[in-house]
C-alpha cells in the first residue's frame, strides 16, 4: 500500500493518494509511518491544515514511543573561557551539526563513505559514550558541575573506538548548544564548527513532515518552533560575536541534487567526492513553507525574527 500512495503522489494523483492513504490509516492508526504518509498526501491535495494534523499525531506517537524529549538549552550570554591557541600540528577537527529540518542528512550523505575520517555512529545502534553524545551536559557545563577538560579528554579517547585513528575527524553531532564552547574554546580549538542551515521557515516543515536523524519528537508544531527559534538564536550569537571558528551550510538550493550536496562538501574539505547516486527520499522544495502561512501562522510568527536575522525575507 506504501508504494502505491507513492506511486501516485509521483504521478501527481492526488485524489488517489489521498483516498490510498486515508484508508491505510483506517487500518492502524497506530502506526506513525501511516500518518507521515497521509500527511504528504494531504499536502499534494492542497489541505496544509490536514497535513499538519497528520504530521502532529505521527510526531505525538514517536514521542509515545520512546523518542528523546527536545534537548535541554543554555542561555545566550554566558562567560566563555579564553579560546586557546591551536597548534600548529594539531588533527584537523570538523564537528557537523544541523537542526531537525536542516538537510543536514543530505551532507552526511555524501561525507558517509569516508568512513576512516567522517562518523556518524551517533545515530546508529552503538553510539560513542562521550559528553557529546549526552544532552545533560548543558546543565553541566553551565552550572560548572562538569570538568570541560574532562569533557574533551573523554572524546578524544573515544576516537580510535570509533575508527578515526588519524588524519582529519570530522564527527556528526546529534545536537548542538553555545554550552559546548565551554569545552570547544579551551580544550579543543583545533575544530571548526560546520552548521547546516536554510530557512528556519522550511526547516519546521520539514521537521514535522519528516523527523530527523536525532531522535527528538516535540509535543506539538509551536514546541517545535520555540526550540528552533531558540538553537538558531545561539547560531547567530555565535557568528555576531564570533565566538568559535564555524562556517555556515546553506542547504536551501540543494534540494535532492547529490551534485550540489557534494559540491558544497568539496569544497568545504577540499576533497574530490564522487557525489552518491541519491540523497535519500524526496523531500518538500524550498519556499514550501508559504503553502503553510495559515496552517501553522504562530509557529512560523516565531521563527520569522531569527530567520531575518539569518538573512531570509520575512514572507
Amino acid at each position: 500500500m506504501q508504494d502505491q500512495i507513492l506511486r501516485a503522489l509521483h504521478a501527481g494523483q492526488s485524489a488517489r493518494a489521498l483516498a490510498l492513504a486515508q484508508g491505510w490509516v483506517a487500518q492502524a492508526p497506530e502506526q506513525p509511518g501511516r500518518w507521515h504518509l497521509l500527511g504528504l498526501a494531504c499536502d499534494a491535495a492542497g489541505q496544509a491544515d490536514a497535513a499538519i494534523a497528520a504530521w502532529t499525531r505521527m510526531q505525538q506517537q514517536l514521542a509515545a514511543q520512546g523518542r528523546a524529549p527536545l534537548p535541554p538549552q543554555s542561555a545566550t550570554a554566558q562567560g566563555w573561557p579564553t579560546m586557546a591557541e591551536r597548534a600548529p600540528d594539531a588533527r584537523r577537527v570538523v564537528l557537523v551539526w544541523g537542526a531537525p529540518g536542516s538537510a543536514v542528512d543530505r551532507l552526511a550523505a555524501v561525507m558517509e563513505p569516508v568512513r576512516d575520517h567522517f562518523s556518524a555512529d551517533r545515530f546508529g545502534d552503538s553510539p560513542p559514550d562521550d559528553g557529546f553524545q549526552d544532552p545533560a551536559l548543558v546543565a553541566g557545563l553551565t552550572d560548572g558541575t562538569l570538568d570541560p577538560a574532562q569533557v574533551a579528554a573523554r572524546w578524544w579517547a573515544t576516537l580510535p573506538r570509533r575508527g578515526l585513528v588519524e588524519g582529519t575527524v570530522a564527527d556528526w553531532l546529534p545536537w548542538w548548544d553555545n554550552a559546548l564552547l565551554h569545552v570547544l574554546r579551551p580544550y579543543l580549538p583545533e575544530a571548526t564548527l560546520v552548521i547546516a542551515l536554510r530557512d528556519p521557515r522550511d526547516m519546521l516543515l520539514d521537521w514535522l513532515a519528516y523527523g530527523a536523524a536525532a531522535a527528538f519528537a516535540p509535543d506539538s508544531p509551536q514546541a517545535a518552533a520555540d526550540w528552533l527559534a531558540v538553537s538558531l538564536g545561539q547560531v547567530v550569537t555565535l557568528g555576531e560575536a564570533q565566538l568559535f571558528p564555524h562556517r555556515i551550510l546553506r542547504t536551501d538550493a540543494i534540494g535532492h541534487d547529490p551534485a550540489a550536496a557534494t559540491a558544497q562538501i568539496n569544497q568545504l574539505f577540499s576533497t574530490d567526492l564522487a557525489a552518491p547516486a541519491h540523497l535519500g527520499p524526496p523531500r518538500l522544495p524550498a519556499g514550501h513553507w508559504r503553502q503553510y502561512a495559515e496552517a501553522l501562522a504562530e509557529p512560523f510568527a516565531t521563527l520569522a525574527p531569527v530567520a531575518m536575522r539569518l538573512g531570509y525575507p520575512a514572507d
